[in-house]
């Protein structure tokens, strides 16, 4: 423990890495299979194979915190992912019965209404590392590049029990059909379909786009599982200020109001407001905190008063 700390005080990635598998091997011997388990996982991989270095640059690592149920959800979403959940958790128990756990997940919606964030909060319940892979630096311009890091990412997210978010989804996963797409991409797409049947139950892939209709007809059957995230409606827009006003006791809002002003914006429209409000409110302490919540409002129904509204389902 004390290797650890020190390592930690350092900032030294390498001795982080020693230490923590000094710690593994000791719970081993003490035979408490489960803490050394998870000591394992939180032990890089990179190192054992060259090409996981140059995965890495591909691949934005950051720690998990959102919880699920810091997140505003449709029950069906919400159960959904409780099972997907259960059953990597209990994924040994599901192996005695010949059984894998379910690992692909394909994220829909328009944006700002939770897609990463529910993808975070998969990886927080789970207690594993969390990647997005990074499009700007996987995508090159020569023949071949592309195919050679995706299967670059595609061994290392392989290597360790992880959650991984390929978002904005469509970018490496278009419809093959569209005759703008050269050929390059169209085998890029191919080598894609393979990675992700060949991805072990371990590893969860979590796939999000605004743009369900741009992918290609044949990723949609290697997901197991594909839910739509929804904009809220007002009622659901009241829910959320309710529920971050109990989180942030100086957080004064009347939630009313907020939906009716914001009626057709995302969640993430309704997260910085809190954000703007919040800030108001803890800078001019010598305000009143209501007063300056209707102050704001009305700014913000200047500023972005044109949201588009949400459809009505048909029943």
């Amino acid at each position: 423990m004390m290797q650890l700390a020190e390592a930690a005080r350092r900032l030294d990635p390498w001795a982080v890495t020693n230490a923590l598998r000094a710690l593994a091997q000791h719970e081993e011997k003490k035979k408490t299979g489960g803490i050394a388990k998870q000591l394992r996982r939180l032990i890089p991989h990179a190192g054992q194979d060259p090409g996981q270095h140059k995965a890495l640059k591909h691949l934005h690592e950051r720690t998990p915190r959102l919880q699920l149920d810091d997140l505003q959800l449709d029950d069906h979403v919400r159960e959904t992912c409780n099972e997907l959940i259960l059953e990597q958790l209990k994924a040994d128990a599901l192996a005695e019965a010949a059984l894998a756990p379910r690992n692909r997940v394909l994220l829909t919606g328009p944006p700002g209404n939770g897609k990463t964030s529910l993808a975070e909060g998969i990886a927080t319940a789970l207690r594993r590392p969390f990647y997005s892979v990074s499009y700007d630096t996987l995508i090159g311009s020569h023949l071949g590049e592309t195919g050679s890091r995706l299967q670059q990412v595609a061994h290392y997210i392989s290597s360790c029990e992880c959650v991984a978010l390929l978002d904005e989804f469509e970018t490496i996963a278009k419809e093959r059909d569209d005759d703008d797409e050269v050929g390059e991409m169209k085998r890029i797409v191919a080598s894609l379909l393979v990675h992700l049947e060949h991805l072990p139950p371990s590893t969860v892939i979590v796939a999000a786009t605004n743009h369900p209709e741009m992918l290609d007809r044949a990723t949609w059957r290697r997901f197991q599982i594909t839910l739509e995230l929804e904009g809220p409606d007002r009622a659901k827009l009241t829910e959320f200020f309710e529920s971050r006003q109990r989180r942030s006791p100086r957080l004064r809002l009347d939630p009313g109001a907020a939906a009716a002003t914001l009626d057709g914006a995302s969640y993430a429209d309704a997260a910085r407001l809190c954000d703007d409000v919040e800030r108001q409110q803890v800078l001019h302490p010598e305000q009143e905190p209501d007063d300056l919540f209707r102050r704001r409002l009305a700014r913000w129904a200047t500023a972005n008063g044109n949201y588009p509204r949400r459809p009505a389902r048909h029943q």
